[in-house]
């Protein structure tokens, strides 16, 4: 029971004591208080504020996450499919010119040439001959 009319003494001893209190010279512990927890406040709302924008820059990094996998997987894609369409048309040309070449086309060149060589050969003789015949 003491104790409790002890500790209830001093808490009224503080409170009525802390109206006059002094925290630092010239200002009383009540101004003093309102100042800190003005500043206090100003920094929770300043810490509000970064919360905000933290949040918003996590937005938007999501954000823009999504778009580049978005493109990634476009452009992936459309590659895919280009190298697909090259490979078809390549395929074909080599199928095209594996029959052009089953058809023998160089007995058909050699044919030519034979036919031009000898065409050439002819008209080499003939002028030969009639520079000889004139000399």
């Amino acid at each position: 029971m003491k104790k409790r009319i002890l500790l209830f003494s001093a808490v009224l001893l503080m409170i009525f004591s802390s109206h006059n209190v002094h925290a630092t010279e010239g200002e009383t512990l009540r101004e003093w208080m309102t100042d800190k927890l003005h500043s206090l406040s100003t920094n929770l709302s300043i810490l509000s504020n970064i919360s905000n924008i933290n949040e918003s820059l996590e937005t938007e990094y999501t954000d823009h996450s999504q778009e580049l996998e978005s493109f990634l997987m476009s452009t992936t894609n459309s590659s895919k499919k280009e190298i697909e369409l090259h490979q078809r048309e390549y395929l074909t040309l080599l199928h095209e010119t594996k029959e052009t070449l089953k058809t023998d086309p160089l007995a058909r060149y050699v044919k030519e040439r034979e036919v031009s060589i000898h065409s050439e050969l002819e008209k080499e003789m003939e002028e030969f001959l009639a520079d000889f015949t004139r000399k």
